[in-house]
């Protein structure tokens, strides 16, 4: 288990980001900011995950039939609308919990970025994304200091690469993201893979920088139900078959649009969400 400190300072000596190593430089970013991507609204809707511009008339094969938005884009949970409408008044923004939840220090991770040239043009970037344990508080300038940043013990490893072409940042990575989710107050986890990006913004901060834009990839529509069971509450056994219930619709709707991970029986066992994320660097040593 890794333990690292945030500090202020540019010293080689102690530090993991902003230090030469390799071919280039490696710099750490702290995702201070997340936001399920459910509603249209200014900005990007989500992220073509696969590069195929899929239409619901095309023969599956072996891959999942359904209809992107423009450009390719992959985003099931926004063609659901499930949140977008009456529901939302009964399951609550989720939106709201995962800020608390990362606010909390029970969702950090950490965007680990190698071998950088530059962040105006750059052809080969490598990337890892770290989940941790610890509450991080960010102020104005990034990450406060003094804080303990401790990775989570047997996670997977989330590695890939990516490409820096005009200050946007492309990537690809491969592995599995627990992420929180809540509906309602009630919670679990979501498991997020086929992560990727195609144009995150990479910008100065003041001595500090940024990486801000939309993520996608692709949850288990099986973590979904368990969670949407707790809704009522499991006190008494009207509640637990009502929610129960609950799980059952839940199943059959997220399962109805499944774009991803088909299965030999030909159900698709994953649906493409996208994420607005912002992440500022972070100044780390490793502790004695």
């Amino acid at each position: 288990m890794k333990c690292v400190r945030f500090a202020f300072g540019i010293g080689c000596a102690l530090l993991l980001s902003s230090c030469d190593g390799g071919s280039g430089e490696t710099h750490v970013f702290l995702l201070s900011q997340v936001e399920i991507v459910f509603t249209r609204g200014d900005g990007p809707i989500g992220v073509d995950i696969d590069g195929v511009s899929s239409t619901s008339s095309m023969d599956p094969g072996g891959n999942c039939g359904h209809d992107d938005f423009e450009d390719g884009i992959d985003n099931a949970l926004l063609d659901l609308g499930l949140l977008d409408g009456p529901l939302m008044d009964f399951t609550g923004d989720p939106n709201e919990p995962l800020a608390a939840t990362i606010n909390s220090g029970r969702l950090t991770i950490l965007v680990e970025a190698t071998d950088v040239d530059s962040f105006e043009n750059d052809d080969y970037v490598s990337l890892r994304l770290v989940r941790g344990e610890g509450e991080m508080q960010v102020g104005p300038d990034g990450p406060l200091p003094g804080q303990t940043f401790t990775e989570t013990p047997g996670q997977t490893r989330i590695t890939g690469r990516g490409r820096i072409r005009d200050g946007q940042l492309s990537m690809s990575l491969d592995g599995e993201l627990n992420l929180l989710v809540n509906f309602a107050q009630a919670e679990g986890p979501v498991r997020l893979t086929n992560i990727a990006a195609t144009s995150l913004q990479t910008a100065k901060s003041g001595e500090r920088m940024e990486l801000s834009g939309v993520l996608g990839g692709v949850i288990a529509i099986a973590d979904l139900p368990p969670i949407i069971q707790l809704i009522p509450g499991t006190d008494t056994e009207e509640q637990r078959e009502e929610g129960r219930q609950f799980a059952s619709v839940a199943a059959r709707l997220f399962g109805a649009f499944g774009d991803f991970d088909r299965q030999p029986n030909g159900i698709c066992a994953g649906m493409s969400i996208a994420l607005r994320v912002r992440a500022v660097e972070a100044f780390l040593f490793e502790d004695e």
